[in-house]
C-alpha cells in the first residue's frame, strides 16, 4: 500500500472517530446498554404482606406490614426516622404523642392507629398524618412508601428523550422503568454522566445526564400541610449565673444568708430540696417559703432540684409508669407553687439505656406543664464528653428552658487520679453540647471544688484497701482514696504542708504534691485562676450562663471574677 493510501485511510478513521465522538458514543453505548429488568421485589427487599419505606428518599432498613389496604409501620422506625415523640406505654397498651401543649392518646385496641405484629409495634399511614407534618405517596407492585418531611427542599427537572431508569449508573445495570420524554423526575444527586432520581412512578434509580433538561430544572419545598404548636421557653434578658445550695435537711434552709452574704453576681439559686424516695414517686421535701422570699428579696430566682440518688428507689420504674409520672409532675408543680419558687432543675443521674425514652417522657410531660404556669424548666447533664445517649441533649434542647452542663467530675471517687475539671474538659463538654442544643440554652456547670487523691503504697495500705495497679502513680501498686474539699480548705492544707503548687497552662491549674510519711497526696487546685481561666473560655461561647457546684466551698476572692465575667457578657 502506497504511502498516499495510508495516508487517506488514516484521515478517513479519525474523521469515523469524531462522528462517534460528536454522537455522543451513542452506538457503543447502544451495543453495551443491557435491556434486562430487575426483579422488582428483590430490589426493593420486600415480599407479601410487607412494604418497603422510604424517608426523604433513603431506604429505611425495616419494612412496612400490608394487612387489606392499610400500611403500618414498624414504632421503632417512626421514632428513629420520623419523631421521638411517638412514646409506648405498654402498662396501659397506650401510644403517647406529645407535643409543645398536649398529650394525645391512641389505644391498642384501634387497628386503625396502633396494631401489634409479632409483639412489634406499628403505627398506620393514618397515625402518622395525624400527628406528622408530612407527605406520603404509596404504590404497588411491589408495595413501597415514600415519606417526606415538610420545608426539605427538592430539585425537579424534566426528561428529554425517552430514556430508562437502571438500579446503578451503568449501561449493564438492570433496568427498574423506563420514562416518557417531557416527564418530571425529583433529582437526588448528580454525577459527571449519571444523575441519581425518583420518579412519578415511585422507582429510585439512575439515568443519564444529558436526559436531563437542565434548562428547565426548578427546587421547591414540601409544603407544611398542619400548623405544630410551638415550643415557647423562658430565656432571661440577662447571663444566668447560679449556684446549688445542697443541703441534707431543712436546717440547710438556715444557711441561707451566711453563704450568699460575701457572694456577687448570683442570680439563681438551686436548693437541693426534693430527692426521690420509692418507686411511687413520693420525694424528700425541705423546701421554705421564707427561704424563697429571702431569695427574691436578693434578686435571685429559686429553681428547686430534684434528685434520684436514693438506693430504695429505681428511676426506670418511677419514670416507666403513665401515672406514675403524671403524679410526680402534678406533686412538682403544686410544691414548687406552694413556696412560691421559680423553677425546677431535674437532676437525675441514674438513666440508663432501657428507661432513656421514659426520661425524655417525663421532660415532655413536665414541660408542659411548666409553660402552662409559667415556671422554667432546666436539665442537669453530666459533661457530654462521657456520652450517654440515653439524656438525648437534642430533644432535651426542644423540650426545657436551659441545658445544664456539669462540667466537672473529669475524675471522681472511685476513678484514678486527675483534676475535677481540666480546662480542656470543660471547653469539650460545651464544643459537644453545642452540637445538640442552642447556645441561648445551654449553661456551663463549674467546680467551687478540689479532690485531694491520696496514694499509699501496696506496703502500707489498710487492711481491706482496694489496690490499683493502673499505671497512674509513680508506686506499682498501691491504694488510692479521695475527697472533696473547698477551695479554702485546699489553701490551708497546701500551706501546712509548705510546697508551692506549679501552675499547668495545659489544664489552666496549678498541680502539687504532698510527701507523706508513707505515699503522697495529688492535688489538681480549683481557685480563682483556675476558675477565670475557665471563665474566660466560657466567654468565647455565646452560651446562657454559668452555674458553680456548690455554694459554701468557694470563697470570697472567686466573686470578683465571676463579676467580671458577668459584666463582660
Amino acid at each position: 500500500m502506497g504511502y498516499s493510501m495510508r495516508k487517506r485511510l488514516k484521515t478517513i478513521l479519525l474523521l469515523l472517530t469524531g462522528v462517534l465522538l460528536m454522537s455522543g458514543c451513542s452506538i457503543y453505548e447502544s451495543v453495551i446498554a443491557t435491556d434486562e429488568k430487575a426483579d422488582l421485589n428483590e430490589f426493593f427487599g420486600v415480599s407479601d404482606g410487607a412494604a418497603a419505606v422510604y424517608v426523604d428518599d433513603e431506604r429505611c432498613e425495616d419494612n412496612a406490614v400490608v394487612q387489606g389496604e392499610t400500611y403500618y409501620v414498624p414504632l421503632d422506625l417512626v421514632r428513629s426516622e420520623l419523631d421521638k415523640r411517638f412514646y409506648w406505654d405498654g402498662l396501659d397498651d397506650r401510644l403517647l404523642f406529645t407535643d409543645a401543649q398536649k398529650i394525645h392518646e391512641e389505644s391498642l385496641s384501634d387497628s386503625s392507629m396502633v396494631i401489634s405484629v409479632d409483639d412489634r409495634l406499628y403505627l398506620s399511614l393514618a397515625c402518622l398524618e395525624k400527628y406528622l407534618d408530612i407527605q406520603i405517596e404509596g404504590y404497588q407492585e411491589p408495595d413501597r412508601i415514600y415519606i417526606d418531611k415538610a420545608g426539605r427542599e427538592i430539585c425537579r427537572e424534566t426528561v428529554s428523550g425517552d430514556t430508562q431508569i437502571r438500579v446503578l449508573g451503568g449501561f449493564k445495570s438492570a433496568v427498574l422503568t423506563e420514562v416518557q420524554s417531557g416527564s418530571r423526575v425529583q433529582v437526588i444527586t448528580e454525577h459527571s454522566k449519571w444523575a441519581q432520581v425518583r420518579t412519578e412512578d415511585g422507582f429510585i434509580g439512575y439515568m443519564l445526564m444529558k436526559n436531563l433538561n437542565q434548562d428547565e430544572k426548578e427546587t421547591v419545598k414540601i409544603e407544611s400541610a398542619k400548623e405544630e404548636p410551638e415550643y415557647t421557653g423562658i430565656k432571661r434578658d440577662e447571663p444566668i449565673c447560679l449556684a446549688w445550695h445542697d443541703m441534707e435537711n431543712v436546717s440547710g434552709n438556715k444557711q441561707f444568708d451566711a453563704l450568699t452574704a460575701g457572694t456577687k453576681g448570683i442570680n439563681v439559686i438551686s436548693p437541693t430540696w426534693f430527692a426521690l424516695t420509692d418507686n411511687d414517686g413520693s420525694y424528700k421535701n425541705l423546701s421554705s417559703a421564707d427561704y424563697v422570699r429571702k431569695a427574691h428579696e436578693k434578686g435571685m430566682e429559686v429553681w428547686i432540684l430534684i434528685d434520684d440518688f436514693n438506693d430504695n428507689m429505681s428511676i426506670g420504674q418511677v419514670l416507666g409508669k403513665n401515672s406514675v409520672r403524671q403524679k410526680l409532675v402534678g406533686n412538682l408543680i403544686s410544691d414548687v407553687q406552694a413556696v412560691n419558687a421559680d423553677g425546677i432543675n431535674v437532676d437525675f443521674e441514674y438513666i440508663t439505656d432501657s428507661c432513656g425514652a421514659d426520661f425524655i417522657q417525663f421532660l415532655r410531660e413536665l414541660s408542659i406543664r411548666c409553660r402552662e404556669e409559667g415556671l422554667v424548666l432546666s436539665v442537669d447533664n453530666a459533661n457530654p464528653t462521657f456520652v450517654k445517649y440515653c439524656y438525648d441533649m437534642k430533644e432535651q434542647g426542644r423540650l426545657v428552658d436551659y441545658v445544664v452542663l456539669m462540667g466537672y467530675d473529669e475524675h471522681w471517687q472511685g476513678s484514678e487520679a486527675g483534676s475535677v475539671a481540666s480546662l480542656p474538659y470543660v471547653e469539650e463538654g460545651i464544643r459537644t453540647a453545642l452540637e445538640m442544643v442552642p447556645e441561648e440554652k445551654i449553661i456551663s456547670g463549674l467546680p467551687f471544688y478540689t479532690r485531694v487523691w491520696t496514694e499509699i503504697p501496696e506496703k502500707y495500705a489498710a487492711s481491706g484497701a482496694q489496690i490499683r495497679q493502673d499505671g497512674n502513680s509513680e508506686y506499682d501498686r498501691y491504694s488510692l482514696d479521695s475527697v472533696a474539699v473547698s477551695m479554702d480548705e485546699v489553701n490551708r492544707l497546701v500551706k501546712k504542708a509548705g510546697v508551692s503548687p506549679e501552675w499547668d497552662e495545659d489544664i489552666g491549674q496549678y498541680y502539687v504534691e504532698i510527701p507523706l510519711e508513707h505515699g503522697k497526696q495529688r492535688i489538681w487546685i480549683e481557685d480563682v485562676r483556675s476558675l477565670e481561666t475557665k471563665l474566660d473560655m466560657v466567654s468565647r461561647y455565646s452560651v446562657a450562663g454559668v452555674a458553680f457546684w456548690r455554694i459554701g466551698m468557694d470563697n470570697d476572692a472567686v466573686w470578683d471574677s465571676i463579676s467580671a465575667y458577668l459584666k463582660k457578657q
